[in-house]
Order: C-alpha cells, then sequence, then structure tokens
C-alpha cells in the first residue's frame, strides 16, 4: 500500500526552514539594485558612447524583474494549488476508508447475527435463519443501527462535496446499498 501523505507532510519551499532561500533573494536583490543602479549612471552620467549601454542595462534589470515577479506569482499559484490536491485527495482517502470500515462493520455483525440465530426448519433455502435470541439481537442491532447511521454521514458528505469526487453519483449510491441490500 502506498504511503500517504497529506498536504502537511509534503515538504515544499513553503514548508520547510527557508531561511536560505531568504539569503538567496537579498543576494539577488541587492545584485538587481546595484545593476539598476549602474544603469542610471552610465545613462545619465556616462559619455555619449556609453549612454546607450546604460539603457540596455536597465531594460534588462526591469525585464528580470518581471520575469521575477511573474514567476514568483505562478510559483505561489502552483503550491497553492498542489497543496488543495493533497487536501482534496486525503479528504477522499479518508471517505473511502470509512465507506470500507463501515461496510465491514455491518458485514461482522450480520454474520454475527446468524451465527447465533437458530436454524428450526421453519425458515426458507434462502433464509434459515428464524430464530435470533432477543439480548443477542438488541445488542446487534444496536450496532447495525450506528453502522447504518455512519453510513448516512458518509452519504451526506458524498453529496455535499460531489465536485471532488469523479463518481459522486455511483459512490453516493454504495452506502444506500449498504443500508439496504447487503445488510440483509
Amino acid at each position: 500500500m502506498p504511503k500517504q501523505t497529506s498536504a502537511a507532510a509534503v515538504r515544499t519551499p513553503a514548508t520547510r526552514g527557508h531561511m536560505h532561500l531568504v539569503a538567496i533573494a537579498v543576494a539577488a536583490a541587492t545584485v538587481l539594485l546595484l545593476l539598476l543602479l549602474v544603469g542610471f549612471w552610465v545613462a545619465w552620467q556616462g559619455t555619449e558612447q556609453f549612454k546607450p549601454l546604460g539603457s540596455k542595462i536597465i531594460e534588462i534589470v526591469v525585464q528580470t524583474l518581471a520575469a521575477t515577479v511573474a514567476g514568483g506569482l505562478l510559483v505561489q499559484a502552483y503550491l497553492k494549488w498542489h497543496s488543495r490536491e493533497l487536501a482534496i485527495n486525503d479528504f477522499r482517502r479518508a471517505i473511502l476508508d470509512s465507506l470500507i470500515k463501515e461496510y465491514m462493520d455491518a458485514k461482522r455483525t450480520r454474520r454475527v447475527l446468524r451465527a447465533t440465530s437458530n436454524q428450526d426448519g421453519s425458515g426458507t433455502d434462502a433464509n434459515p435463519w428464524t430464530h435470533v435470541p432477543t439480548e443477542a439481537y438488541a445488542d446487534h442491532m444496536k450496532q447495525l443501527n450506528n453502522t447504518q447511521l455512519a453510513l448516512e454521514v458518509l452519504t451526506r458528505r458524498i453529496e455535499v462535496f460531489a465536485g471532488i469526487f469523479p463518481n459522486a453519483t455511483t459512490l453516493g449510491n454504495m452506502p444506500k446499498l449498504c443500508t439496504t441490500t447487503w445488510l440483509t
């Protein structure tokens, strides 16, 4: 089974110590600022021969700043999208794990009910179990009722968050099937 990862467990620049990134950003900003100052100085104070060089330096620095800002915005948008996708996948996994758990609980309870029942010959071929002791019936119906309520909660969650499940209609019907078909 693959290891489950959550948004909090994934190590991204946004989640790990980022002091080294701050140092790099400060150094890069300092270099760009110095280049910009040199460009302005050459453009206004330099000789006629070097003035075009000053404007080219200013142009390159401005383009670099624009590309850096745009890249930073794109990276932030990607990190936000990626974190959202991880959270959605964790939610899907939790819903599906709960669905499987509740289905297994219902199956377990049904099997115990059958095991505690008597076959006295008055049943049918499809249902030979005709008598369940009252105490066992009461105990197991409590468990079955709790399982059915948990399945109903899962159904509501799937209906409310149908947009994040590619097969929400089929998945939403699974708990209903559990409570009507599989528990009989």
